[in-house]
């Protein structure tokens, strides 16, 4: 027991206690990897944990979307950088250095943007994840059919 400061103020010894918990102790126990670092099933067995416990999951939602999303990000940047280095064929090296770097800040600035809002709640986890892949593909399809080669 605690007194009115917050001190324990006594303790007092059992040997076993009822409680209407329904999970093993170990289930009570938090992760030791962030949502990040966890593979595509040790997030949905951590969404599960979650739901039994009555905590948020779409944090672990984006999460799940964002590892399924991110290895298309590459193959977006391909295609994006394609036809604007067609485009700057005959600009100087600085310009067409300068153009490949700001079109990958920006997209990765779309990328983090949109995970944040899905784990914030501001838009759903699926959305967040692939509306970044979606736009930058759709762009890079226009500048494609575009471009001379």
């Amino acid at each position: 027991t605690f007194d009115a400061r917050g001190g324990l103020a006594g303790e007092r010894a059992f040997e076993w206690w009822d409680s209407d918990l329904r999970m093993p102790p170990r289930a009570l126990a938090p992760t030791l990897k962030s949502h990040e670092e966890m593979t595509l099933l040790e997030t949905v067995a951590e969404v599960r944990r979650y739901e039994e416990r009555g905590r948020s999951t779409r944090p672990l939602w984006t999460a799940f979307h964002q590892k399924l999303a991110y290895p298309f990000t590459n193959i977006v940047l391909c295609a994006l950088g394609l036809p604007i280095a067609l485009r700057l064929r005959r600009a100087p090296r600085a310009v067409s250095f300068g153009a490949a770097l700001t079109l990958g800040f920006v997209y990765l600035w779309f990328l983090e943007m949109g995970w944040h809002l899905g784990k914030s709640g501001r838009v759903p986890p699926m959305a967040a994840a692939w509306t970044p892949n979606m736009l930058f593909a759709a762009v890079a399809a226009a500048l494609n059919r575009s471009a001379r080669i």
